[in-house]
């Protein structure tokens, strides 16, 4: 079936192209009439906009790169929610790939995302990232770049964060408060700035209540289930006591609770455990996991209108963005009888 074109809408009505795209695009100085009369032929005619020549025409394809580190856990399909809210109805297309967590492959999805010349880019950076050249190339070449999360350097560009020093700070102190004095950390396995951010707040906390910060009871792992459980036999390993955990990642977190109870170990009773960066996944596991949530349909709501600000705007200026994350407190650290 012939596409129906400018020309065949302008020709139906007796009006020239320029004046039929101008309706289209709803432009200023055109008559109500004149747009309405546009429309409703459109509509009749099934007239679909050629959206690759409107893309050579301003410069751009159309479309924006969303990186992500993992697609286990449903933290990026909720953020996702709020991008696609956002970027479709703007006629944006979304290219995605995810890292797994691997530095080297973050930096080959940001070079394939380069080399497909999109728009602009909303990254979730892994949480070891170590190289920020290639960022650094991006914005030098004018792409835009918005952080979901955390920013994986000293990189000048929009972000869309949680306060992660309060927030780490006062789930560490509820575990005090609750009796625990041998809180074990479940860090990242390579130094990065985020992980040093969330240690220096576990470290802040146990020093407001006059506790010792044992380096035995600090374990790197990787960001995985199978890191937490890893970091549960290092502990013993060492053979340090604990009764409680805080982990920097869920799926760490969850990890160590599947260890410590198949090892016979109660959960809270003997061992009480907190995550970071929660997700639905938190209260599928039991005991229910304490861990803190942010709000990831708007964060990726706000990372798209913030890059289809840079998009539209080149000068506009980068904004680091805070969202209220919020703590909650189950099962794992207050026993199954916990409302």
């Amino acid at each position: 079936m012939k596409r129906t074109t400018l020309k065949d809408l302008a020709k139906k009505l007796n009006l020239s192209v320029a004046t039929v795209s101008r309706a289209l695009a709803d432009g200023p100085n055109i008559r109500k009439e004149t747009k309405d009369r546009v429309l409703k032929a459109a509509e009749e005619m099934n007239y679909k906009p050629n959206t690759i020549a409107s893309h050579l025409r301003t410069g751009r394809t159309g479309a924006v790169g969303v990186v992500v580190d993992e697609l286990i856990t449903p933290f990026v399909a909720q953020a996702l929610r709020g991008i696609q809210r956002v970027l479709h109805p703007e006629g944006t297309s979304i290219l995605m790939a995810c890292s797994y967590n691997d530095p080297a492959q973050e930096i080959r999805n940001l070079q394939m995302m380069e080399e497909a010349q999109v728009d602009g880019l909303i990254v979730f950076p892994c949480h070891d990232t170590g190289d920020t050249d290639v960022y650094l190339r991006l914005i030098e070449k004018n792409i835009p770049v918005v952080f979901i999360g955390r920013n994986p350097g000293d990189i000048h560009a929009s972000e869309i964060a949680a306060d992660h020093h309060s927030k780490v700070y006062f789930l560490v102190d509820h575990l005090v408060r609750t009796g625990r004095t041998k809180v074990a950390h479940v860090t990242g396995n390579n130094p990065s700035p985020y992980f040093n951010l969330l240690q220096s707040a576990f470290t802040e906390a146990l020093g407001r209540h006059r506790l010792t910060v044992d380096p035995d009871l600090i374990v790197g792992a990787k960001p995985t289930f199978e890191g937490g459980v890893a970091a549960v036999d290092e502990l013993l390993r060492r053979g340090k006591d604990f009764d409680a955990v805080f982990a920097a990642a869920d799926l760490q977190a969850i990890g160590v609770m599947n260890c410590l109870l198949e090892k016979g170990v109660r959960i809270p009773e003997d061992v009480a455990v907190a995550g970071y960066a929660g997700s639905y996944l938190a209260k599928m596991v039991f005991p229910q996991l304490t861990t803190v949530e942010p709000p990831l349909v708007e964060m990726g709501e706000k990372a798209a209108h913030l890059v289809m600000e840079k998009i539209n705007d080149p000068s506009a200026p980068d904004r680091m963005l805070k969202v209220d994350a919020k703590i909650l407190l189950r099962h794992s650290t207050h026993g199954p009888g916990y409302q």
